[in-house]
């Protein structure tokens, strides 16, 4: 279990407890007969009616209104996150998979069957935020589609390439050759005419291809643009891309060899950008560049200043609030991630910044480009709202 009834009848009959068919709803009315407890309930999946045992069909039955909602709002999922989100054990995956084997709204995304979405909501945050990317970059490879789309704040992770890839694909919105996404005709929805995206795409492309960070602004500004506007989309846009610290661009666009070190060797002092210090919440937090080592085994070397004030153990949060096991900090040393790694679709070359919240003994982990470091300096970051992803 769990299973329909003709495979489980099967089931019986193979094992030799009944000649012929025998279904399990033969089971269950030989019990009500007798009087016995019976530890089993159906669950409705699809137009399918499985069997399970009682202490898991609530999980069960709640696995296809739960892969509905986080389609919607981070577009994919992997099938771990999914069971541990219905209160179940790794062990239960493969029965979880069985019970979404019934759902005709279910996609998977690899062949290992460990990424899925529903194709029944109507909406999908991330497959929006890929339209919008798309709108202004119609050919751009999937690293650079993925490092675009994890910006935004509302989308607590990003799948890894190949899954991104594969969801862009299965949905229609573009096709990929060679790690080179190339959009459909007619799909890609760039920024509304009027919206502050479109206004700092028209400065990039009267003024670029890449302006230093506060000749960026005051561009904007003139253009129309509130300073405070500017600060939030240029941390948050998925269609600005930073090139280095205080270099945008737009998203997919081709800056000519010498570009970036003109403008560092031009520009005036700004502030530097740190890799740990104290949020306008008063949040510890410390950011750092993974690589394959450290998502696989999940311990990280944290800096002495953030070491001195985190030893112990962390609960630790995913960015939409979602527990995710606890973590321990030992001397300088931190461990282990790679769960919440995995969950959150790490790969090598991403940031991750870690918030730590000194009271409640919690770190929230967050994975994306190099602007996360900037954003979680950002003190009006908490201002920023569904507008980005919806605009």
């Amino acid at each position: 279990m769990p299973d329909v009834g003709l495979a489980l009848g099967e089931g019986l009959r193979s094992l030799g407890l009944s000649r012929g068919e025998f279904s399990p709803e033969s089971v269950i009315s030989a019990a009500g007969r007798l009087d016995l407890e019976c530890p089993f309930e159906f669950v409705a999946v699809g137009d399918a009616s499985l069997l399970s045992n009682a202490r898991e069909a609530l999980a069960f039955r709640d696995a296809e209104p739960l892969l509905r909602r986080k389609t919607s709002e981070l577009g994919c999922i992997n099938i771990y996150r999914l069971a541990s989100e219905l209160g179940l054990n790794e062990d239960d995956v493969p029965r979880l998979r069985r019970v979404l084997s019934y759902s005709s709204g279910v996609v998977w995304l690899d062949e290992s069957h460990e990424w899925l979405y529903s194709s029944e909501p109507a909406r999908n945050r991330l497959i929006n935020l890929c339209s919008k990317v798309l709108g202004v970059a119609p050919r751009l490879y999937l690293s650079e589609l993925r490092r675009a789309v994890s910006k935004s704040r509302r989308l607590p992770m990003c799948p890894p390439q190949q899954i991104l890839g594969a969801l862009v694909e299965r949905t229609g919105l573009a096709k990929v050759d060679s790690s080179i996404v190339v959009v459909n005709a007619g799909k890609a929805t760039p920024p509304s005419e009027g919206t502050a995206e479109a206004g700092m795409l028209r400065v990039l492309d009267d003024f670029g291809p890449a302006l230093d960070g506060e000749d960026f602004a005051e561009k904007c500004v003139s253009a129309g643009l509130s300073p405070i506007t500017y600060y939030i989309y240029r941390v948050a846009s998925p269609v600005i891309c930073a090139l280095g610290k205080g270099i945008y661009c737009k998203v997919g666009a081709n800056i000519p060899p010498g570009t970036v070190e003109d403008i560092v060797r031009n520009r005036r002092m700004t502030k530097r950008i740190s890799d740990h210090g104290w949020t306008s919440t008063g949040r510890l937090w410390c950011g750092i560049e993974l690589s394959r080592m450290v998502i696989t085994a999940g311990s990280i070397g944290l800096p002495a200043f953030v070491s001195g004030l985190s030893q112990g153990e962390w609960f630790v949060l995913l960015p939409d609030g979602t527990q995710a096991g606890t973590v321990q900090c030992r001397d300088s040393f931190i461990w282990s991630f790679n769960k919440q790694f995995r969950a959150l679709g790490a790969e090598p070359n991403d940031f991750a910044v870690f918030e730590f919240d000194l009271k409640k003994r919690q770190v929230i982990v967050k994975v994306g480009g190099p602007d996360l470091l900037e954003a979680i300096q950002d003190p009006d970051g908490s201002t920023l709202d569904e507008a980005i992803d919806d605009a």
